[in-house]
């Protein structure tokens, strides 16, 4: 059966094999297109399609690296100087070499300061969006990283001396209530939820 889409949930999904003259050469799939239309589910079908009839015809192009993969992402000012220094580090080695526990081990190497929530968001995140992103478009493997767990956050926190992922007390408010809920109600609600302190004053009369 060639491949054909279906909807699951949000996005539509494919089903069947790659066919070349009538005879299935990749497959049989099961995936998900990440399209929310049928237009861009048949777009993926048409790339893949394209993609494995030119495996099948002339083999397997040479491995795409990571400096590859990252001509093929657009990325923000902010992602971008994130990425700087992992393709310093692993931008020659091909995709197909670059495990999810090679992006964690990273972290140590380029911020050794640093917690893991941090070498999550800005190491293997922006790192693995960059080889999911080529996997979408160039048919390159998709990258799936497993989370540090609490024994790697806690045995790095206390290589650097500082307790991550502190827990915060919302102050209590209650004393102040009486007074001034029948006056300002919403405005101290908002000081409360806001994270910026407000300059000025505000006057409260009786």
């Amino acid at each position: 059966m060639p491949l054909q889409i279906y909807k699951r949930g949000r996005f539509y999904w494919a089903k069947g094999w790659v066919e070349y003259n009538g005879r299935p050469i990749a497959g049989p799939y099961r995936r998900s297109t990440k399209a929310s239309t049928e237009a861009g589910a048949r777009d993926w079908i048409n790339r893949e399609t394209e993609l494995q009839i030119r495996r099948h015809v002339v083999g397997d192009e040479p491995s795409k690296t990571f400096s590859d993969a990252i001509m093929l992402y657009n990325s923000s000012p902010k992602t971008a100087k994130q990425l700087i220094p992992i393709v310093e580090e692993i931008g020659d080695m091909p995709l197909s070499a670059i495990s999810g526990a090679l992006l964690k081990g990273l972290g140590p190497k380029l911020k050794p300061k640093a917690s893991t929530d941090t070498w999550w968001r800005e190491i293997v995140t922006p790192a693995s969006a960059v080889i999911n992103n080529a996997h979408e478009l160039e048919g390159t493997p998709l990258i799936r990283v497993k989370p540090y767990d609490k024994f790697e956050r806690i045995a790095q926190d206390k290589r650097r001396g500082k307790t991550s992922r502190v827990e915060r007390k919302p102050a209590d408010k209650s004393g102040s209530r009486p007074f001034v809920e029948p006056l300002i109600p919403t405005t101290l609600r908002w000081f409360g939820s806001c994270s910026r302190r407000r300059r000025g004053s505000i006057r409260l009369s009786r």
